[in-house]
């Protein structure tokens, strides 16, 4: 692991994320608290998830072509660079106008989540493209600790500042975070080895479905992509339910809610650290299918249960889930993906989860206030379990893939 941390391209990847990372997380942290806690509803947060979540449906294929096409490193500046600048922008509209209405967070949700679809696929990505296979379970997991100690910082610093001082803080401290991303970033070492012709504007169409094609002609391949992305789409509905099930169901204050934002990234951090070394002993198979099928309990238990502590628990087991199970499926992918396919395939399984998160949010967001946010958590456990299932359906087809690409190595 020591000499991972070596290498300057590596570290130059983590002090970039930290920043551009903690900044995000204290957006969309801040945003999803103010409009439940302003409004006394869901729903606009719903409204504002699914417009969101709408926008990454339609500019997806095109990031994907980007990202396989052109330096992942400018890429990677274009992103913070932008966010820097707009996030300056509704720092001064706070100076001035003072508040934020519900249609301007929304802008600036949109703004966070666009900037976040562009930057992690363009990061594995640079990663695949300069690391050796034999490096990248273990360069995954530090950039999986790295990205969830991330989060418990988000979480802690969103509490502080948004108890001691206003949203409008949040904006000023990210438009410099991800400033510091961007001037981090400009020294590093590296240039684009894919080769593949970029004249994508001749043939769109046929670009953005190379994704899809190679998703569909590998058997076994779509069933476990969607199914290991789904602890992720849980995870991403739970921005919608978990402010409206701690501030409604519980009725608890927003240091519950961050709490359970902090507690799942220490699972996710253990995750993080661990997992290489569980699955020296068993199979990372087995290892997804048990996880997913306890993670789908664990929001039964949390339903049940209905306390404060059990929703900061399960968040603990569910930052442990949905990190293992991305640290797990990445490193696959990028054994099995090609270096020239694997910005766009990646964009399609996400735009494949998108729609499902389109369809969840849709739904909950209609009915949370009628029902409570609780019963979408048990229809999100449900799910889960059809996820594992799906990953026990085509582990034969995936490790059968695995193998022969080593062979052909």
């Amino acid at each position: 692991m020591s000499e991972i941390f070596t290498n300057n391209t590596l570290r130059t990847l983590i002090l970039a994320n930290l920043f551009s990372s903690v900044g995000k997380g204290m957006v969309l942290i801040g945003i999803s608290w103010n409009i439940v806690e302003s409004t006394g509803t869901a729903s606009p947060l719903g409204i504002t998830i699914l417009f969101s979540t709408a926008i990454m449906i339609l500019i997806g294929p095109y990031i994907g072509i980007y990202i396989d096409k052109y330096s992942r490193k400018k890429i990677l500046l274009t992103a913070n660079f932008s966010g820097a600048v707009i996030l300056s922008f509704f720092s001064l509209w706070g100076i001035f106008w003072g508040s934020y209405s519900t249609s301007v967070l929304t802008i600036i949700y949109v703004v966070s989540m666009v900037i976040r679809q562009i930057y992690f696929p363009a990061q594995y990505a640079l990663v695949q493209e300069t690391f050796k296979p034999k490096k990248y379970q273990k360069i995954n997991s530090v950039l999986e600790v790295q990205n969830q100690v991330v989060k418990v910082m988000a979480g802690v610093f969103a509490v502080f500042i948004l108890v001691q001082y206003s949203l409008h803080t949040v904006f000023i401290i990210t438009s410099i975070t991800y400033l510091i991303a961007f001037l981090l970033l400009i020294p590093l070492k590296y240039s684009f080895t894919v080769n593949e012709d970029k004249k994508t504007k001749k043939n769109s169409y046929k670009e953005l479905t190379k994704g899809l094609k190679f998703i569909i002609n590998m058997k076994g391949f779509i069933i476990f992509g969607l199914s290991v992305f789904t602890p992720f789409v849980v995870f991403m509905v739970g921005n919608l339910l978990a402010p409206a099930f701690v501030n409604i169901d519980l009725q608890e204050n927003v240091s519950v809610f961050s709490s359970g934002e902090i507690t799942y990234a220490l699972g996710a951090v253990l995750a993080g650290i661990l997992v290489t070394r569980i699955l020296t002993k068993i199979c990372k198979f087995t290892f997804l299918i048990t996880n997913i099928t306890l993670f789908s309990i664990s929001l039964i238990g949390m339903v049940l249960i209905l306390k404060g502590w059990a929703f900061v628990l399960v968040y603990l087991f569910m930052g442990w889930t949905v990190s293992s199970t991305r640290l797990i499926s990445q490193t696959i992918f990028m054994e099995i993906v090609p270096k020239n396919l694997m910005g766009r395939v990646m964009i399609t399984l996400d735009l494949l989860s998108l729609v499902i998160r389109v369809i969840l949010i849709a739904i909950f967001t209609i009915s949370i206030d009628i029902v409570g946010a609780g019963s979408g958590y048990l229809i999100l456990s449900v799910l889960l379990f059809g996820a594992a299932m799906g990953i026990s359906y085509s582990v034969k087809h995936i490790k059968e893939a695995v193998e022969n690409i080593k062979e052909a190595a």
